[in-house]
This record gives structure tokens, C-alpha cells and sequence, in this order.
């Protein structure tokens, strides 16, 4: 099951696929903080794949995904709903910086 949600199924697809009942797995994540730990780092590594492919697509320079990300990070940059459409162009300038590199598992350990 855990392998099915490393490669992002969600819960009930992965607990079907491993014949593990949902009930079952979530009265498991209740009682046992191992396996809820498990569970999570599972669930974390495609969401931390797809943050690290939206990071290169935005390095690449295109606009649109880091409007998409600025809309959804930051309040400031999102147009509220009754604007009416803007008719001015924009200009949006990057600057890349290196983050550091840093495993996944050693950020679930905290070091």
C-alpha cells in the first residue's frame, strides 16, 4: 500500500490495490505513529516531486505557471473575483536562486 502512495494513488485506490481495507488502514494510523509516519513520508514524496517539477518549469522562465504559483502562494497577486479584465500588459521578472539540496528523508528526521 505504501508503494502505491509513493507513486501518488490516493488512499482508497491504494488500499484496494494492496486488498487492505480503509477502515483497517485508518484504525492502523490511529493506533500505531510508525506506520502513521510511514504512511505520510509515502504520501509527501509524489507532492514533493510535482513542487520540484513546478520549481523547474518556473526556473525555465515560464510566466504563466509562476503566475499560477504567485496567485496561489501570495494574496497579494491574486485578482479578485469582480475585476474587470485587465487590458494592460505585464512584464514578470525572475530572479533564480539555488536552493539547497536536501533529501527528502532527511527532512522528515529534521535534520
Amino acid at each position: 500500500m505504501l508503494g502505491y502512495l509513493e507513486q501518488g494513488l490516493c488512499m482508497s485506490t491504494a488500499c484496494a490495490l494492496a486488498g487492505v481495507g480503509r477502515r483497517t488502514v485508518y484504525s492502523w494510523l490511529g493506533s500505531d505513529a510508525r506506520f502513521a509516519q510511514r504512511v505520510a513520508a509515502a504520501r509527501a514524496q509524489p507532492i514533493a516531486r510535482a513542487e520540484l517539477m513546478l520549481q523547474r518549469i518556473i526556473e525555465s522562465g515560464d510566466a504563466r505557471a509562476v503566475m499560477w504559483y504567485l496567485e496561489r502562494a501570495c494574496p497579494a497577486y491574486r485578482v479578485p473575483r469582480d475585476a474587470a479584465p485587465a487590458s494592460e500588459s505585464y512584464v514578470v521578472e525572475l530572479e533564480v536562486v539555488q536552493a539547497p539540496e536536501v533529501a527528502l528523508d532527511d527532512l522528515l528526521r529534521g535534520e
